[in-house]
């Protein structure tokens, strides 16, 4: 039986693939559960969740998982049995010795919010592997979702590849792609981009333990970093088709601050309404109540705006650092 470590975050991009993991036979000895580590703090925590598969641990769990698709990935683990090590610092301390220690065969990533360390790296016996929502070499970095939807891209393509010690570089194994729907939510879209990839991260780990992987280098010319969105990302571009924005903002509104620029103004978003690829409208914007229409090429797209969510020209704050303090992304849907 080979030791397999596996790493991810919350959300079903993680927990797809490792419950296939398990009902392929290729269960996880441990499950690393990453966590951002709040601003300012110099020191990294690790907390060690040993999984109690007994009855009424079991019964417990599906008493709590509500009926659909658990989302924790502690508890998805524990569900199956698996030991959890909980930490904001993989790399670091207690947290690598208890992974080197067990002396793995090999890594599987889905969504880990930080990079593994060579040494860290070098302690599975035969490598790892990612999967990643974005094409490879072109989207490498913490957020190649947030930027195909803000370019307008109406599909995304995820890449499993070979762990190394860079951001995304490793060599690809294979890829697939999925369309988006306009109107799916950010954790939906993730969902079914787990579910599409799952299949390929099987086949290619089934690879990697064999010793036959079949690997194709990345170039290098190609390669442009998607950095994580700061502030002023989050502005709606209407110079994309009403599809676009409309797609752009209905995955992304819970969980980024993206705001409309019209006639000087700026209005932040709470979520989008409806859209029209075939209407015309004059005006660059029409603002009536809550309710933002605006003009697209082509069509128009409307918007519900958030409640007090206006900023006009002399309210501005001057510098992009203030403007995170005054209104900071609620939150992300990265995953690495």
């Amino acid at each position: 039986m080979h030791r397999i470590v596996f790493f991810g975050m919350d959300g079903p991009y993680a927990t797809t693939p490792l419950a296939a993991l398990v009902k392929s036979g290729h269960c996880p000895v441990l499950v690393v559960v990453g966590r951002e580590r709040p601003r300012g703090h110099l020191r990294g925590t690790t907390k060690v969740r040993p999984a109690r598969p007994g009855v009424l641990d079991r019964l417990q769990a599906k008493l709590t998982s509500g009926g659909g698709e658990e989302s924790d990935l502690v508890s998805v683990a524990h569900r199956f049995g698996i030991d959890v090590l909980d930490t904001n610092s993989a790399n670091e301390g207690k947290a690598a010795s208890a992974i080197a220690g067990l002396k793995p065969d090999a890594f599987v990533v889905a969504g880990f919010p930080h990079l593994l360390s060579r040494p860290l790296l070098e302690s599975a016996r035969l490598g790892g592997l990612n999967v990643h929502p974005g094409r490879l070499p072109e989207e490498r970095g913490p957020a190649p979702l947030f930027w195909a939807l803000a370019e307008g891209k109406s599909s995304i393509t995820v890449t499993v590849h070979v762990l190394d010690a860079g951001e995304d570089s490793g060599d690809v194994v294979s890829s697939t792609e999925v369309e988006v729907e306009p109107g799916v939510d950010g954790t939906q879209l993730l969902a079914r981009l787990a579910n599409a990839a799952t299949p390929h991260l099987l086949r290619a780990l089934r690879g990697l333990l064999a010793g036959d992987l079949v690997r194709h280098p990345q170039p290098t010319t190609t390669a442009l970093r998607k950095y994580r969105p700061h502030f002023r990302d989050g502005r709606i571009d209407p110079t994309l088709s009403a599809r676009a924005v409309y797609t752009f903002v209905a995955a992304l509104a819970n969980r980024y601050s993206l705001f409309a620029e019209c006639g000087g103004d700026r209005f932040f978003v709470q979520r989008a309404i409806s859209y029209d690829e075939g209407a015309r409208c004059d005006f660059e914007f029409v603002l009536t109540g809550d309710r933002l229409i605006l003009r697209c090429e082509p069509g128009v797209v409307e918007l519900e705006l958030k409640e007090d969510g206006a900023l006009f020209t002399a309210e501005y704050v001057e510098t992009e650092e203030e403007l995170e303090r005054a209104l900071p992304m609620p939150g992300r849907i990265d995953v690495s």
